[in-house]
């Protein structure tokens, strides 16, 4: 069984465009999050990206993303349990979401399908 699922952790805005390229190549969907840096071995990291690559059968996830525009946080967790009741008997839920910040940390959200 070859990846199907790439969660990515990358540093800056700009590897984007180049992870999506590359996974999206080799048939493996992302669900990622670009991230001021990373902790590796109890140091703060800016210039490394993190990967975890899943061998997990594409019929068992499904990425759901929403704009929040308008709609309350409850309206978006609601519109998304109903896809997910939905699609999977048993669903199970990994969220994220975009624009979020913390200590003037921007954490922008990526996916790609």
């Amino acid at each position: 069984m070859r990846p199907a699922l790439a969660i990515v952790f990358a540093p800056a805005e700009e590897h984007v465009q180049f992870l999506s390229e590359l996974f999206t190549q080799n048939g493996i969907i992302i669900f990622g999050i670009s991230s001021f840096g990373q902790f590796i071995d109890y140091e703060f990291d800016t210039d490394s990206i993190v990967v975890m690559l899943l061998e997990i059968d594409r019929h068992t996830f499904k990425i759901e993303f929403r704009e929040t525009g308008e709609s309350t946080t409850k309206e978006i967790a609601k519109s998304i349990g109903h896809a997910g009741k939905a699609t999977f008997a048993k669903p199970t839920f990994v969220v994220a979401s975009g624009g979020a910040t913390r200590r003037l940390y921007s954490l922008d959200f990526y996916y790609n399908a």
